[in-house]
């Protein structure tokens, strides 16, 4: 090996660490989880909505529950103090797959709601699935930036 060469090996750069800067905001706390699992009927596209009114509310819990006999009953929210956030996976064509929200801050402009979504690795079951999670939080009525990871 050439002199050179040594100095050419001292003169790299190692390469750099990569670090996650903490998000920014305030964070609202999840207050309850109202529902998680894998086979909601309201769920049909991949999205996040939040939940403002009894209204809403009662629409999107009928519509959830209506695969199942008897009908699961609504559970009440104060929608003077809080917000229900639901977040959902989608048709899947298997079992394994998962859905959770993870936290909710507010960044001054949006609700930015952290969702997690997990996949089958190895065997699952050949059934539909539709992964949900329903949870409460604080009160808001700013529009959702959802930060989906896995």
């Amino acid at each position: 090996m050439t002199k050179n060469s040594k100095s050419s090996k001292k003169s790299a750069t190692a390469p750099k660490k990569i670090t996650k800067l903490p998000a920014t905001g305030k964070v609202h706390s999840i207050v309850r989880e109202l529902d998680k699992g894998s086979t909601s009927a309201a769920g049909k596209q991949r999205s996040v909505v939040a939940l403002n009114n009894k209204e809403e509310w009662e629409k999107l819990w009928t519509s959830h529950g209506s695969n199942h006999r008897p009908a699961p009953q609504c559970p009440k929210i104060d929608f003077r103090k809080h917000t229900v956030l639901a977040a959902f996976m989608g048709h899947k064509s298997s079992g394994g797959y998962g859905i959770k929200i993870e936290s909710v801050r507010d960044d001054g402009t949006n609700l930015v709601v952290s969702v997690k979504e997990s996949f089958p690795s190895g065997m699952s079951t050949m059934a539909i699935t539709s992964p949900y999670h329903l949870i409460v939080t604080e009160k808001s009525n700013k529009p959702l930036k959802i930060e989906w990871t896995q």
